[in-house]
């Protein structure tokens, strides 16, 4: 509503504007001129008649037909308001500049030759002139039915358009381009001509931009005329000039000449005259601007899948880039992603690679290459990255697999570089570390014996699942231990002692008696 207003507001000052330079306008054809007058040769029509007259060379009309024909001589005379129905009827009437496009073409039967056309012309004027009354002698000389065609053409000529007048206006001359994703395009807002029906004005328009007008889709550039009553737009592309400024200066109506009726007044017994005449005028001048769309300005992150970013070889790493474009209103056309992996030691996956949008659903219009560890995303065709308040987003996954021992203990680095055709380059890393395997030890030490199984076929099978799991290990232990004697074996000693102690008894006897 308050758009609305303000609209409302802008086309009443654009017409207080406009009706302030016809005002100044007119000012020109009030002043009092001295001119020459030439009486031409008699013309008849209808058993009546009327002369050719000049006015400064000019083609003239007699005004008041039942008054006497004014002699050769210097007569004074002035401009009538071009609001004024006299100037207007000359203005479609013979020798005016509406003639062939309004009137020539619906003359009666028979009036089609000039000197009749002038004469019936001569007609409309004195009857105008006197007041459009049958009374006054306009319309001596015509039969009923020609008198009916004189007042029929008063009431036409009135249904015409205005004289036109050069002064001619915007209704906004401060424009804000905006992006219009189905056209493809940075535009301004709908642009209307205000002037007089006749006239027209020719935008000179870069050929950086292009004009529409209004409902219709093709595009000008160079000189393009616009009448009043059109509305059109301006466009260009969307990396064009982003926060500058454009403006045309100076635009003036294409109408240089202006049509006024010069009024000669010869005396009270003769004949008042009337001469239609273009004038050279020099109408005020008007402009027209605009801002362009602001400079966008991307953002990058980038990030692994494991937020301790470590990892261990034979792992999967996944990256996740992140673009952004962040200033308010701003877009970035057609946005290039390279990433480069710093590090040797890592294998790049070709088919993992996907460029989403921010519903992480897969953006098709691009290509993507890969050399060796790096990759490089360019669009097919245009595409726009709005800024982050409208949720828009590029999101780009892919993954490596670390394949060599010799990264175990350090670092992974890899870049990634964003650019767009209206943007300056940005770029981040992300690192990651590689840790050593993992060693399995068992949790209580042999105590008495240890049985160790370690074939080669075992060692090798195990490394692979490791390596496809994610880490290295090294080869299973099995450990038996035992703690406890049983207690048969105990009584056996036992026994076997005093069995051992019994026959050294008996030996030591007998060799006290021997």
């Amino acid at each position: 509503m308050k758009n609305e207003l303000f609209k409302k507001a802008g086309l009443f000052f654009c017409g207080l504007i406009l009706t302030f330079l016809f005002v100044l306008s007119k000012e020109q054809f009030v002043k009092a001129e001295e001119v020459t007058l030439e009486v031409g040769a008699a013309v008849d029509y209808m058993g009546y008649g009327t002369n050719y007259f000049y006015i400064d060379g000019e083609l003239a009309y007699c005004l008041e037909s039942a008054k006497g024909t004014p002699a050769n001589g210097t007569y004074e005379g002035h401009y009538l308001d071009t609001n004024h129905l006299l100037a207007k009827a000359s203005y479609y009437l013979l020798g005016g500049p509406g003639y062939e496009q309004y009137l020539k073409d619906t003359l009666p039967k028979g009036w089609e030759e000039e000197s009749l056309a002038y004469c019936l012309s001569h007609c409309i004027l004195s009857y105008i002139y006197e007041g459009e009354s049958n009374a006054t002698g306009a319309l001596i000389g015509l039969d009923s039915e020609m008198s009916k065609v004189v007042v029929d053409y008063v009431a036409y000529i009135k249904s015409l358009p205005a004289i036109p007048r050069s002064a001619i206006a915007f209704d906004r001359q401060d424009l804000n381009f905006y992006f219009s994703r189905e056209e493809g395009c940075q535009r301004t807002e709908v642009v209307t001509v205000l002037g007089d029906e006749g006239n027209s004005v020719t935008l000179p328009v870069p050929e950086e931009l292009f004009l529409v007008f209004e409902g219709k889709s093709e595009r000008y550039t160079g000189e393009v005329k616009i009448m009043p009553g059109e509305k059109f737009y301006l466009g260009g592309d969307v990396a064009y000039n982003n926060g500058g400024t454009f403006r045309i200066d100076n635009l003036t109506s294409d109408l240089k000449r202006e049509w006024g009726l010069f009024v000669v007044v010869t005396g009270a017994g003769t004949q008042d005259l009337g001469r239609g005449h273009l004038l050279e005028v020099n109408s005020a001048p008007v402009s027209i601007g605009g801002t362009f769309l602001p400079q966008p300005e991307l953002l990058v992150k980038k990030s692994a899948d494991r937020s301790e970013k470590t990892y261990r070889v034979g792992d999967v790493i996944t990256y996740t880039v992140e673009v952004t474009q962040q200033i308010e209103k701003a877009v970035a056309k057609n946005v290039v992603i390279e990433d480069k992996i710093l590090t040797p030691g890592v294998k790049l996956q070709k088919n993992s690679i996907v460029l989403l949008d921010e519903n992480f659903q897969v953006i098709p219009q691009v290509s993507i290459s890969v050399t060796d560890n790096s990759y490089k995303i360019i669009p097919d065709k245009d595409l726009f990255l709005q800024d982050v308040t409208t949720g828009e987003k590029y999101y780009v996954e892919y993954q490596v697999v670390v394949i060599s021992d010799d990264l175990v203990g350090k670092e992974v680095k890899n870049q990634v570089v964003v650019t767009s055709e209206n943007t300056e380059e940005v770029e981040t890393e992300e690192v990651v570390v590689i840790e050593k395997p993992k060693e399995i030890t068992p949790s209580d030490p042999p105590s008495v014996t240890t049985t160790v199984t370690n074939t080669n076929q075992n060692t090798n099978q195990n490394t692979a699942k490791s390596v496809v799991a994610g880490r290295s290990s090294s080869p299973k232990v099995s450990v038996k231990t035992g703690d406890k004697t049983p207690l048969i074996l105990l009584i056996q000693v036992l026994l076997g002692s005093c069995v051992a102690i019994f026959v050294c008894g008996r030996i030591a006897r007998k060799s006290k008696k021997g």
